[in-house]
Order: structure tokens, then sequence, then C-alpha cells
């Protein structure tokens, strides 16, 4: 039995680079120095939320101590105190809801609603983490979601995706717009 092996070379940055489309989803190029500032807005963001492989509910734990939630088994029955009571202690608790860390593609389009991005930083930076997993995978169509999804994934993964990502982006990326 012989087996074949894939003699193509892979890529270079500057090829890769070449070949990526620098525009964002408004038809406008994006500078290579705004796709690395949305990345390292992104990193900033998930070292202050935190990172999650996948999306989550948050804390929205609405039990109480002993496990169940406030207003359980409310019925007819029920004083005026006792539901008041749970009605506050209900409302305290979705009140205090944080959310779940995001997920590198929110933490993307979390910083697209910001100060530091918009919709065509983010489709850029996108695409810049994609041609980085791209020189490490030797894929051709890598997916970012697939990637930082992927079970065993760590945070420091994702942060060192990011930063070559930005420093890409900046090596790589148009001067101006």
């Amino acid at each position: 039995m012989t087996v074949q092996t894939d003699t193509t070379t892979l890529p270079t940055a500057e090829e890769i680079a070449a070949s990526l489309d620098w525009r964002g989803r408004s038809g406008e190029v994006v500078p290579g120095a705004d796709a690395a500032h949305h990345l390292e807005a992104v990193r900033s963001l998930l070292d202050k939320r935190g990172w999650s492989r996948t999306v989550g509910s948050g804390s929205d734990e609405e039990e109480t101590e002993d496990g169940t939630h406030p207003l359980a088994g409310a019925d007819e029955s029920w004083t005026v105190k006792r539901l008041l009571l749970g009605l506050i202690r209900a409302v305290v608790e979705e009140m205090s809801w944080t959310p779940a860390p995001p997920t590198l593609n929110g933490a993307l389009d979390a910083v697209s609603r910001t100060a530091d991005g918009d919709a065509d930083t983010e489709t850029v930076a996108g695409r810049c983490i994609e041609a980085v997993l791209r020189l490490r995978t030797g894929a051709r169509y890598p997916s970012l979601i697939a990637w930082s999804g992927k079970r065993g994934r760590t945070y420091e993964e994702i942060c060192e995706v990011l930063t070559e990502a930005a420093a890409f982006a900046r090596t790589h990326g148009p001067a101006v717009a």
C-alpha cells in the first residue's frame, strides 16, 4: 500500500496577507493598525471579563441558599408578606445577574460596538485571526469559531493568537484607508 503525502508548501504570511481582503462590510479598506487595535481591545476585554470556550448562560442562578427559586411553590395559600418577600428576592437576584464571559467571537462583536472598533474592524480582525490559524495549522479555511470552541482550548492559546493576529495586521495590513 502506498501512502501519498501532500508535498505542497504552506503559504507564507506575506502570501496570505497579499490575498487577504482588507475591506470591511462597508466596502472600505481597514488599515492594519485599526484591525490590530480591535484585536488588542478584544484581548483587554477578555482580560477583564474572562473567556468562555462555549456560549454560556451566565451566573443566573435563580435559587436561594437552600437550592430553590424564591417563588417556588407560590400559590393562593401564600400570605401577602411571603409573596412580597419572594418577589423582592427574585428581583434582587435578577439585578445581580452577571453575564457569562464571552467567547472569542462574542468578544470580537462586543468590541465592534465600542469606541475601539466597528463592524469593519471586526470583520478584518476576524480575517487576521483566521490568517494566523492558517499559518499555524496549514488549513486553507480555518474557522475562528470552531478553533476557539475546540474542546481543550485554553485562554493562553486564545491570547497567543490575538497577539499574533494583531502583529500580523500591523505588519501586513494597509497603512491607511
